[in-house]
């Protein structure tokens, strides 16, 4: 699968849907949402033999820049939690770079 078609990209859409449905709707649980989401990616990592770093990475990129698009909103607090958890996720792969290396240092 090419990189432009490749599964990371339906995951960065399920974090965008999921970042309108918390910002449409006040009574969802940030934390409750974002792992059910983190449940959803490690799914896709488990299932397939790929570069699941990279996998992980490209959706956090993704929406690394959408949450600074997004700012100080609903939407932008969710897509910011979704980047926090999957670097975390990220740092439980086996063959996971140490944290430095990862881009622990980024900022949104």
């Amino acid at each position: 699968m090419s990189v432009a078609l490749g599964p990371y990209v339906q995951m960065v859409k399920l974090a965008q849907q999921m970042a309108l449905m918390y910002h449409a709707d006040g009574n969802l649980d940030l934390g409750s949402l974002v792992s059910h989401y983190v449940e959803e990616v490690e799914v896709n990592v488990r299932s397939d033999a790929f570069d699941h770093l990279g996998f992980i990475e490209r959706i956090r990129d993704e929406l690394s820049s959408e949450a600074g698009l997004a700012g100080n909103s609903r939407r932008g607090e969710y897509l910011e939690a979704v980047v926090t958890a999957l670097h975390g996720c990220a740092g439980s792969l086996p063959n996971a770079p140490s944290s430095a290396m990862f881009g622990a240092e980024r900022t949104m």
